[in-house]
């Protein structure tokens, strides 16, 4: 009787580092020699009529091996095992947007797997594929979805789609376009936020447009801002503005909104104010200051 497989080898999946055991049945008479072979090299193992292999997986990701077992004078069997790999995991989710209806809207996220997670985008359950509008660009595990010019109906919900072999994830955000009604108020430059020592000056800076012109109101908190001893608000007709804050004191760092009002609508944006603790710029007191570039603040520091 010639030899024949009586069980055959199967496909497996393990992780590296683990130990892959397999059995295969062979019978024929006169009885067969048995030989293992591993990517075509013969492997030397002692066996009768049942025969089991182990050895310990090192493969690179998603590498493949084949490992033929074969009875002499008889067809072959082979078996296929692929090092495990890792679910996608999203270490950085799509956030909700809210663009000017014209500007460029950018919804990102960072996902890892392996093997290296697909990447899919739904907008408002549809698939969605590059073209002219709309462009899906990555870089390493960063995948973004941009919209060049966001449109009131680009507006709605978003959902990104990361899977591989060894499964799937999801993450969704909102879209928000804002429609641009001429004359509405609206910022053409919002104030930087600024960081300074005790004693210093701040000042935040912003121009706005509307038609008719809109009515300008600072607050810290919920608390409406006006000039005072320590405090100047100004405008100008061509729209540009300031708040000046004078002799600062640790107790005004905090968060500071501009809110342009007219009968159309309003605006506002904010800034914040961050006054480092008196022991962080003693030597600075009384020195004159410059203004440098530190982001997100600007810093009033001595020369």
């Amino acid at each position: 009787m010639p030899p024949a497989f009586l069980k055959a080898l199967s496909r497996k999946r393990l992780y590296e580092g683990s130990t892959l055991s397999f059995v295969a049945e062979v019978v024929g008479v006169p009885k067969p020699g048995v030989k293992w072979y591993h990517n075509k090299s013969l492997r030397e193992v002692e066996g009768e009529k049942h025969v089991n292999i182990s050895f310990d997986v090192f493969a690179e990701p998603s590498q493949e091996e084949w490992v033929e077992f074969r009875a002499e004078d008889s067809e072959s069997c082979s078996f296929e095992f692929q090092e495990g790999g890792k679910a996608p995991v999203f270490l950085k989710q799509v956030s909700d947007v809210e663009v000017w209806q014209g500007d460029v809207a950018r919804l990102s996220v960072t996902v890892t797997g392996s093997p290296t997670p697909k990447i899919q985008w739904f907008f408002n359950g549809m698939k969605l594929t590059p073209s002219m509008d709309r462009k899906l660009v990555f870089a390493g595990n960063d995948h973004s979805l941009i919209l060049p010019y966001a449109g009131v109906q680009d507006e709605g919900d978003y959902t990104c789609v990361a899977s591989n072999v060894h499964g799937k994830t999801t993450c969704s955000a909102h879209l928000h376009v804002r429609q641009r009604i001429p004359g509405l108020p609206c910022f053409s430059r919002e104030p930087d936020s600024v960081r300074c020592a005790p004693g210093f000056t701040a000042v935040f800076e912003y121009t706005v447009a509307g038609e008719p012109c809109p009515d300008v109101q600072w607050f810290k908190g919920s608390d409406q801002i006006f000039s005072d001893a320590r405090h100047s608000v100004a405008r100008h007709a061509d729209g540009s503005g300031s708040l000046t804050v004078r002799e600062c004191m640790e107790e005004d760092t905090g968060l500071y909104t501009c809110r342009a009002v007219s009968t159309l609508g309003e605006a506002t944006c904010s800034a914040e104010l961050l006054v480092l603790p008196e022991e962080e710029h003693a030597v600075c007191r009384g020195a004159p200051f410059s203004l440098d570039l530190w982001s997100p603040f600007t810093t009033l520091q001595s020369l």
